[in-house]
C-alpha cells in the first residue's frame, strides 16, 4: 500500500501478482481474457521509462516460465502471436513477443503521490488472450 496506495488481491476470477520489489504488478483477468502489466517508478528518475520497460519485460517472461512451487506455466497457451493461437507465447519467445507486439504500447498512464510520499509514474500495457482461452486453459486439466 505504501507504493501503490491500495493493495489489490486475487480472487476467483482475477490473479494479481506483485514483483518482489513491489514496483510491478501483473493482473490476469480470466473472465475477460486480459493481462495487465503495470509498473511504477519514481517520477524524478530520468531513467524511469527505461527501467519500467525492462521490468515489464521481465514480468512478462516470468509468466511463461514454470512456477518454482507448482511446475505449471501460469499463462501457457493463453497469449499468442496470432489470433487463432497457433503460435503461442512460450518461455523461448516471450521476449520477442514483448518487443514486437507490446514494446510500443508500453507507455505512462499517469502520475500519483504514493502513500510513502514519493511521486510516481505508472506505466501499463494490456495484452489480450487468444480468442479460445477458456477452452485452452481447460485442456490443461483434462
Amino acid at each position: 500500500e505504501a507504493k501503490w496506495n491500495s493493495f489489490e488481491d486475487s480472487d476467483k476470477k482475477t490473479w494479481v501478482d506483485y514483483s518482489d520489489d513491489l514496483d510491478g504488478k501483473n493482473r490476469v483477468d480470466y473472465d475477460n481474457g486480459t493481462l495487465s502489466i503495470q509498473i511504477i517508478q519514481p517520477a524524478d528518475d530520468p531513467d524511469a521509462q527505461q527501467k519500467a520497460r525492462r521490468q515489464a519485460l521481465n514480468q512478462f517472461q516470468k509468466l511463461f516460465a514454470p512456477n518454482p512451487n507448482t511446475g505449471q506455466v501460469p499463462l501457457k497457451n493463453q497469449i499468442a502471436f496470432d489470433d487463432d493461437g497457433s503460435q503461442p507465447v512460450s518461455s523461448q519467445n516471450a521476449g520477442n513477443f514483448f518487443n514486437q507486439k507490446l514494446g510500443g504500447q508500453f507507455k505512462p498512464v499517469g502520475t500519483f503521490m504514493s502513500n510513502d510520499g514519493i511521486r510516481r509514474i505508472k506505466y501499463r500495457v494490456d495484452v489480450p488472450f487468444v480468442k479460445n482461452h477458456v477452452v485452452r486453459r481447460a485442456q490443461e486439466f483434462l
